[in-house]
């Protein structure tokens, strides 16, 4: 017989679960076999949502480096999946490829990487700044 702390537990399980699925469906994202990748792909998404996708006001620079600072464990994640799935092609650094100019280069790269970041070098430019 199930305690009902295993009971509570499995049911908040299910419940993120739904909403990450129904997330991705939404947006029409891959859904990776991998459940922690899987999780990881969604903060990440999540994050560039709220801060891109979604902004009630200007870009606040700080807010959203702070809220991908809380899930960098998921960035290291994205980046090790990418490196073994892409095979470890791209060892490029993040100022080797994007770089960190100023403020406004850092702006405009997060703008550009927010729906593309699934690559290797993006998921290092994104490590190396934080």
């Amino acid at each position: 017989m199930k305690n009902r702390a295993n009971i509570i537990k499995e049911r908040y399980g299910r419940i993120i679960v739904n909403e990450m699925l129904r997330y991705y469906e939404e947006n029409n994202l891959y859904v990776d076999k991998d459940y922690l990748v899987f999780k990881a792909r969604y903060k990440l998404s999540k994050v560039f949502d709220k801060h891109i996708f979604e902004p009630t006001s200007d870009l606040n620079i700080n807010d959203l480096l702070n809220d991908l600072r809380s899930i960098k464990g998921s960035i290291k994640r994205l980046h090790n999946h990418s490196k073994s799935r892409e095979g470890n092609t791209d060892p490029r650094s993040g100022k080797e490829s994007y770089g960190y100019d100023n403020d406004e280069s850092i702006r405009s790269n997060l703008l550009y990487i927010s729906d593309r970041w699934y690559c290797q070098f993006r998921l290092r430019w994104l490590l190396d700044l934080l």
